[in-house]
């Protein structure tokens, strides 16, 4: 929501004609987030999708070949299919099918990511699929199953005595902290 705000701010400046404004919240916003896909591509489209008088192919290229540049940016297949589209609108058809074979070769990509955290006396294990493009076939499912058998790791705990400093940090002895 925060980012959608963010876009929807930005590029009210640019159509009000305070360009810089405009760029100077982009380019803020992208210094602390640089893996912001959809802020490369809002920045990128007020300078495509404006008056004809204000549009700058340009600049709209250079934001996105910019924001296709960090390593690990999110939407990275939104971007290089929006620059593909200003590409193409600019009779660089050629140059705009490379860009979309290389935003679905890598968009047909499954990740597997685990991760635990400790609330507490709670510890809680999060399992993230990130399946790009459009979906996995069915046929594929049971690869994915065991991906995720083979990152999977046996969540572990010292075993905390009850006279010994709680692990959670608060200085008191286990037994009357997480152990009560």
């Amino acid at each position: 929501m925060t980012e959608n705000r963010r876009r929807a701010l930005a590029e009210s400046y640019y159509e009000l004609g305070e360009t810089d404004k405009a760029e100077t919240l982009y380019r803020g916003w992208l210094n602390l987030d640089p893996r912001w896909g959809w802020g490369w591509i809002g920045w990128a489209d007020c300078y495509r999708f404006t008056r004809t008088e204000r549009r700058d192919w340009s600049r709209c290229e250079q934001i996105l070949r910019e924001g296709l540049s960090i390593a690990d940016v999110r939407d990275r297949a939104d971007i290089a299919d929006r620059l593909a589209d200003a590409c193409e609108e600019q009779g660089r058809g050629e140059e705009a099918a490379e860009l979309r074979r290389q935003a679905k070769r890598n968009a047909e990509t499954v990740e597997v990511s685990r991760s635990v955290s400790s609330v507490g006396k709670v510890l809680r294990q999060k399992t993230q699929v990130n399946i790009g493009g459009a979906g996995l076939p069915l046929s594929e499912m049971s690869n994915l199953a065991t991906m995720m058998r083979e990152t999977t790791a046996p969540i572990t705990r010292q075993k905390v005595g009850g006279n010994e400093p709680c692990p959670c940090g608060s200085g008191r002895k286990f037994k009357k902290c997480c152990g009560a």
